[in-house]
């Protein structure tokens, strides 16, 4: 009950102090706000809000000494964050995606989509630091999206290297789950920082979700090696950026 409570005020202040794109001076967060965020484009799957649909409605036992429904509605982002998710990796052409730590596969599921289809065919996902009782969740979630989706993607492949090795820097979203797990959560985060870009997008489901969530989160937007954080609430973002003045930003949306 005090994690919800002070979860709301946590929303309140946010719808308090958030813009849109007219309280934005910096151009690149400008063009975020302008062909990312408010942009509408892919519309979603129907069978992934299906997937969601059967989640919240099971009755099985879950995790965390909370029923499977209560686990997907607490830790699992709304549609329209997963679907912000799909607009990030097509218009900064992202070429890796790697999901870190426990996740029901529902988000790493619409960025797989991109995969399948002809929106993103070379892209890479890759999972990682996945534990039980957790990863049981995940593989059903893949289980499920391989008998929909005739064209079978790579997916929970090993991080050797190999996809670094040519040209230019790849293009990177590390999309982390659970800011509440501290310790794990920072090692995780200190170890794709070491083999990070200016241009790759790292990106934090839930960071209000409790008092740990919230202080890891604060702690993500002081650090000096991000240049540029965005607050949307369910979801933070940040980027290195080092050619711009450090600056945070609260987005509605």
């Amino acid at each position: 009950m005090i994690n919800r409570i002070g979860k709301w005020f946590d929303y309140l202040s946010y719808l308090l102090y958030s813009t849109n794109r007219h309280g934005v001076h910096s151009p690149f967060v400008y063009e975020f706000v302008d062909k990312v965020l408010y942009n509408s484009a892919p519309s979603k799957n129907e069978f992934l809000e299906y997937q969601r649909t059967l989640m919240v409605q099971s009755k099985s036992i879950g995790y965390d000494g909370v029923s499977l429904s209560e686990y997907v509605n607490t830790y699992t982002l709304p549609s329209k964050y997963c679907e912000l998710l799909q607009r990030i990796v097509l218009f900064y052409n992202i070429k890796l995606v790697n999901e870190i730590g426990p996740s029901t596969g529902l988000e790493y599921n619409y960025i797989r989509y991109l995969s399948s289809t002809d929106l993103a065919p070379n892209l890479k996902l890759f999972s990682t630091d996945k534990l039980e009782p957790y990863t049981s969740l995940f593989n059903k979630s893949q289980k499920e999206f391989d008998k929909v989706f005739s064209q079978k993607t790579d997916h929970e492949e090993a991080l050797d290297g190999e996809h670094f090795a040519s040209g230019s820097p790849i293009k990177k979203l590390l999309l982390f789950h659970r800011l509440d797990r501290d310790s794990d959560f920072w090692n995780s985060l200190d170890r794709e920082l070491l083999d990070s870009t200016n241009q790759d997008f790292f990106v934090f489901t839930h960071p209000y979700h409790n008092e740990t969530s919230r202080l890891n989160w604060q702690r993500i937007v002081n650090q000096p090696d991000f240049h540029v954080t965005i607050d949307c609430f369910y979801l933070g973002i940040a980027i290195k950026r080092t050619q711009q003045v450090k600056e945070h930003f609260q987005l509605r949306y």
